[in-house]
């Protein structure tokens, strides 16, 4: 069967477009801020602050998201990450959904660095929450556990960061920098503990003693985490594409690994209010 040339090369150019690296034609460029995560209403984009919950009123629904980066300097473009989690809190919403475990997901997306030469295509699974939460929360690499460790560090990623110019790991745990006895780090901010990703992991003097806290549960159920990384194009723009369904309880909390100077940007938080 004969097909035209200039489908074949359609096609093609389709096959190679990633969810992250998509184009933001159809983004009004009044919204085209760096930082802006916006959310779609038909054929309109609006703000995810302030006029999502007016939006959604108390209808269950497939929402369709963008995280906008913007940011062309002399240093080349923005190679990063942008970490998605959501779930269902318990304490404003009934749920019989899953307490226990906590789902990873990391959709396949190009390599465009050679940091990223040890991404795997796709990558789906769940983990432990408790084992999770250590994880993030406090450096620990829980004991008796280490299948489940195994399958975290399988799930985070390398790429190569403009701030040092190096290569960097996702759930790298070296402080930023100290300042009023702030530790945040990359791993900080996939906690779901908004005083973690705030602050920063909590002492590392723990680590050291061998001491392990007493796991508290967090009040939480469905929990869903997403690593969606992007290289923004020549004019330093990027648009990071993802959709989720949302029902009373929903909370949404995003994190732009790079998106930062001396300090980071403070978590983009949504949660569903009647």
């Amino acid at each position: 069967m004969f097909i035209p040339r200039l489908l074949i090369a359609a096609l093609t150019t389709a096959s190679v477009v990633t969810t992250a690296n998509a184009a933001c034609e159809d983004i009004p460029r009044r919204l085209r801020a760096d930082g802006a995560w916006l959310f779609q209403d038909g054929k309109t984009w609006r703000p995810v602050q302030d006029e999502l919950n007016d939006f959604i009123g108390k209808r269950s629904k497939r929402i369709f998201f963008t995280y906008v980066v913007k940011d062309k300097t002399a240093d080349g473009p923005r190679r990063g990450v942008l970490v998605v989690k959501s779930g269902y809190d318990l304490a404003y919403s009934q749920s019989d959904g899953d307490t226990r475990d906590v789902k990873l997901l990391r959709p396949s997306q190009r390599n465009v660095d050679k940091c990223e030469s040890d991404i795997k295509r796709f990558f789906e699974g769940r983990v432990n929450a408790e084992v999770y939460d250590r994880y993030h929360d406090y450096g620990f690499r829980t004991r008796g556990r280490e299948t489940q460790v195994a399958l975290l560090d399988r799930f985070h990623i390398k790429y190569a960061t403009r701030i040092t110019g190096k290569c960097v790991a996702s759930n790298e745990a070296s402080t930023d920098v100290y300042f009023r006895g702030k530790q945040t780090s990359n791993r900080s901010q996939f906690s779901f503990d908004v005083k973690r990703v705030e602050e920063g992991q909590y002492s590392q003097l723990f680590s050291w003693l061998g001491f392990t806290p007493a796991y508290a549960a967090l009040p939480m159920a469905d929990r869903k985490v997403e690593i969606r990384k992007y290289a923004s194009d020549d004019d330093g723009v990027a648009c990071v594409r993802f959709d989720l369904r949302v029902r009373p309880g929903r909370f949404i909390r995003i994190n732009d690994l790079e998106r930062r100077g001396l300090f980071r940007e403070k978590e983009q938080k949504w949660t569903w209010k009647e």
